[in-house]
């Protein structure tokens, strides 16, 4: 294994049979500080410099726990923060565009007098707290899950063909409804193309149970917002157009929050 091999190494750069066999002596206990120190003291200078050079290599080996990032988690988050912001005003537009929802104070954003899609100050911010929770809660649940690495690394292609599987679902929502589909074939399509992004893109258990949280969570979330918001400040941020529970959201929102995950996850 890499420590025998690293021990050999150190074994011959020392030239001495007794060093390496006190370094040994030190490596069985070089994970317990106090045995450690009973038994540097009684080793030669050569041994427990072999010793001290053991435990660096293994310190520079120890890898980070798996799946979780190893570099700053301020930049990796940022940059997720800054993914969502971008896309879901995008993906949302469709909702706005095919009337599926009204903003109260609507943003136009466009070009050249050309409006390519209609948002509100609030939603970035919400996509990116979305995407920030996701990017926490996948490594952590993969690493609790034992997921294996590589079904944690999926290729670039994989990644972005998942994402234009999420938009083009969050798109057919919207032109469903603009079509008069019936809410259970609204609710039946998206549920079919839920379930098929979790098992083409995201075959793991971290997968199911985002999926799942999600697609719970994202509705309750909006429930607040249209039902909690106006009664703190007085108005109302949007509204959807045929609410089919609680008087606020259509149920179908939820498989469109359960596709979501993994295009975040991954």
């Amino acid at each position: 294994d890499v420590h025998g091999v690293k021990c050999a190494e150190i074994a011959t750069s020392t030239a001495s049979c007794a060093s390496c066999a006190g370094m040994l002596l030190v490596l069985r206990v070089s994970n317990n500080t106090r045995s450690r120190g009973l038994f540097e003291d009684r080793l030669s200078p050569p041994t427990r410099q072999a010793a001290g050079l053991h435990r660096s290599l293994c310190a520079q080996q120890q890898p980070a726990v798996e799946g979780i990032p190893s570099g700053p988690w301020g930049t990796y988050l940022a940059a997720m923060a800054g993914c969502g912001a971008a896309l879901g005003p995008c993906l949302d537009g469709y909702h706005s565009a095919f009337g599926v929802l009204k903003y109260t104070n609507p943003i136009p954003i466009g070009l050249g007098g050309v409006k390519f899609l209609e948002t509100d100050w609030w939603v970035p911010p919400m996509f990116s707290l979305a995407a920030v929770i996701l990017a926490v809660s996948y490594p952590v649940l993969d690493s609790l899950f034992g997921v294996e690495v590589a079904k944690r690394s999926p290729s670039g292609p994989w990644i972005l063909s998942c994402i234009a599987y999420f938009c083009f679902q969050y798109w057919s929502s919207g032109l469903l409804f603009s079509q008069g589909a019936s809410l259970p074939t609204i609710n039946l399509s998206l549920a079919v193309t839920a379930v098929a992004c979790v098992a083409l893109f995201d075959r793991t258990p971290t997968g199911l149970v985002m999926a799942i949280v999600t697609g719970v969570a994202g509705p309750l979330v909006e429930l607040g917002l249209l039902l909690g918001w106006p009664e703190v400040t007085g108005s109302k941020l949007y509204s959807y157009s045929q609410p089919d529970f609680a008087g606020a959201i259509p149920l179908w929102i939820a498989w469109v929050y359960a596709c979501g995950a993994p295009a975040v996850g991954n």
